[in-house]
C-alpha cells in the first residue's frame, strides 16, 4: 500500500472516530451557574451539556427521522471511508477521473457541513480534527489525481510515438 493510499485510511478512519468527538460549543444566557463546577478529565475531553453550555457531537445530529441534518452529518463523515474501499473498483471504468472530482466537492461540501454544524458556537477540538483529516484527504485524493492525469499523458505520448514509427 503506498503512502498516498495509507494517508486517506488514516483519514478516514479519523473522521469516523470525529462522530463522538465535540464539535462545538454554545454558551447559554440564563441560569448561569456562579461557582464553576470542577471536571474530570473523562468531562474535559467529553464534554457535557449543563445550565451553562450546549455542547454540539455529529453522532447527536445523527437522527435519521428528523430534519436537523442527521443524514449530511453521517455523509460528510463517513462517505471517505466509503471511497477509499470503492476508489479502486471504481476508477477501472472510462471516466473514473470524475471520481477524483466528486471525492474534491465531497471534500469541500464535509467543511461547509462542519462551517454550517458548528456557525453559532465556538469551535472544540473534534472540529479542527476533522478539518485536518479532510484536507489530508482531499491533499491525497489531489495527488493521486494528478499522478493519474500524468500517466494518462505518458501513455498517449507512448501510443502516438508507436504509430508513427510504424
Amino acid at each position: 500500500m503506498s503512502i498516498i493510499r495509507r494517508v486517506r485510511l488514516i483519514a478516514a478512519i479519523v473522521l469516523l472516530i470525529a462522530t463522538c468527538l465535540p464539535l462545538s460549543e454554545c454558551s447559554r444566557r440564563d441560569n448561569k451557574t456562579l461557582t464553576p463546577l470542577r471536571h474530570t478529565l473523562a468531562q474535559y475531553v467529553f464534554p457535557q451539556s449543563n445550565n451553562d453550555f450546549e455542547y454540539s457531537y455529529a453522532v447527536g445530529a445523527m437522527r435519521f427521522s428528523t430534519w436537523q441534518a442527521g443524514v449530511f452529518a453521517f455523509i460528510a463523515l463517513v462517505w471517505p471511508f466509503a471511497a477509499f474501499v470503492f476508489d479502486r473498483k471504481l476508477l477501472r471504468f472510462r471516466l473514473g477521473w470524475l471520481i477524483y472530482i466528486l471525492e474534491l466537492l465531497l471534500c469541500g461540501g464535509t467543511i461547509y457541513w462542519l462551517c454550517l454544524f458548528t456557525a453559532l458556537g465556538h469551535a472544540l477540538y473534534g472540529t479542527y480534527v476533522v478539518v485536518i483529516a479532510i484536507i489530508s484527504f482531499a491533499l491525497a485524493t489531489l495527488v493521486f489525481f494528478v499522478m493519474d492525469i500524468r500517466n494518462f499523458l505518458r501513455q498517449r505520448r507512448a501510443l502516438k510515438a508507436g504509430s508513427q514509427s510504424a
